[in-house]
């Protein structure tokens, strides 16, 4: 089902979307799919952040952020922590935003997940260049500049020897 509220969702069909995941939350509460009760939160949270309600956005993420802690996602963990991080930076709250845009960080280091790597290097840099932390800013933007070369490079010589 969340399959079918991120295809409704590019359609910009908001409300069908919105009831394909809470029907998803609804059965996957219901049977004890914690997984997908956890990708239900983040849809529903990365829908309402489209829709700019950010209040629900937050209620949504932070539950989807206790799925994921409770049952160790961590890839769920740092992207949920991520758009957390994005819907305090739009509401323009950047120390928040930063708290969670470090921790997201902080695991994908651990983990060397480096295609979210990548993208949070960047929105690290700018949070941190909002709230004065330039030295900071720039070390993270140097480091999403190298990362994206290299993962550019990587990609390059996948092409050439296909």
């Amino acid at each position: 089902m969340t399959n079918l509220a991120g295809a409704l969702t590019s359609l910009e069909r908001y409300d069908e979307a919105m009831d394909a995941l809470n029907n998803c939350l609804d059965i996957s509460v219901k049977i004890g799919n914690s997984y997908a009760e956890n990708q239900a939160y983040f849809g529903l949270g990365n829908l309402y952040t489209q829709t700019k309600e950010y209040d629900k956005a937050i209620e949504v993420l932070k539950k989807a952020l206790v799925t994921a802690r409770k049952m160790n996602y961590t890839n769920n963990l740092a992207n949920g922590l991520n758009a957390l991080a994005m819907v305090y930076y739009q509401l323009g709250n950047y120390s928040l935003a930063n708290t969670y845009a470090t921790e997201a960080v902080i695991i994908n280091e651990k983990y060397t997940v480096y295609h979210n790597l990548n993208q949070q290097y960047k929105i690290i840099s700018e949070i941190r260049a909002k709230i004065g932390m330039f030295p900071s800013a720039y070390d993270y933007l140097l480091k999403y500049v190298v990362l994206n070369d290299s993962l550019s490079n990587i990609e390059s010589k996948k092409n050439v020897a296909e």
